[in-house]
């Protein structure tokens, strides 16, 4: 078994990252494209994905319910429930100091009663909205198929480079498993289907001596 380095481990951490986002942004479960770009951006190696044109296709699928303004308004409270919780955060920290001092009477368990119902109406308002999201999604995918083929096609070459990464260094593809929301790409096994307890698809890369092939080091 060759010897693996800090940099081959981040590069397979960063790919197992880029599929699983990639993926998931197919089906409406969108998260930071910061973090995305930054995972690209941390390969050591090339691959013929330009970031750009990834991004561009991120953006619309992110912005897409934008256009509906049931959605819009949803994202407007989205937006306006972390400020529940800033709010939260001193009123429950005065309450617990103010509750050991003399003279205050019950003022502390008012203070702490408001800052637990802004704290609860922020997580209940997050949950709703980000149902309403996804079911959303949901009912509009194939509106968004052209875009969404075009990540299916870029998951597909970073399967490949992962692929070739692990035959080249003879590693164990179950250490790299990945967690999917779809599983029609080439070159991967399924080990279990999504169930009453799993979302996702738990698969690994399938690696064959004949599909060794040499990564092109930046």
């Amino acid at each position: 078994m060759a010897k693996v380095d800090k940099i081959v481990k981040r590069d397979l951490k960063n790919l197992v990252f880029l599929i699983e986002s990639l993926d998931a942004y197919r089906v409406g479960k969108v998260k930071s494209i910061k973090a995305i770009e930054d995972a690209y951006y941390g390969l050591s190696f090339n691959i013929p994905l330009k970031w750009k044109s990834i991004r561009r296709i991120l953006e619309i699928v992110l912005r897409y319910p934008l256009k509906d303004g049931r959605m819009f308004r949803w994202y407007k409270r989205l937006s306006r429930s972390k400020y529940l919780v800033y709010a939260a955060v001193p009123i429950l920290f005065i309450s617990a100091i103010i509750a050991y001092l003399p003279g205050y009477g019950i003022l502390p368990y008012l203070l702490l009663l408001v800052g637990l119902v802004a704290v609860y109406s922020s997580a209940i308002m997050n949950i709703v909205g980000v149902r309403k999201i996804h079911r959303f999604y949901e009912e509009h995918l194939d509106e968004l198929k052209s875009k969404t083929t075009k990540l299916r096609s870029a998951v597909q070459v970073l399967i490949n480079a992962m692929r070739e990464l692990i035959s080249k260094y003879d590693l164990d593809p179950a250490k790299y498993a990945l967690r999917l929301y779809n599983a029609d790409y080439e070159g991967i096994e399924i080990l279990a289907e999504p169930g009453r307890y799993r979302k996702k698809y738990l698969c690994i890369v399938k690696v064959t001596k004949e599909g060794k092939t040499k990564v092109q080091e930046a």
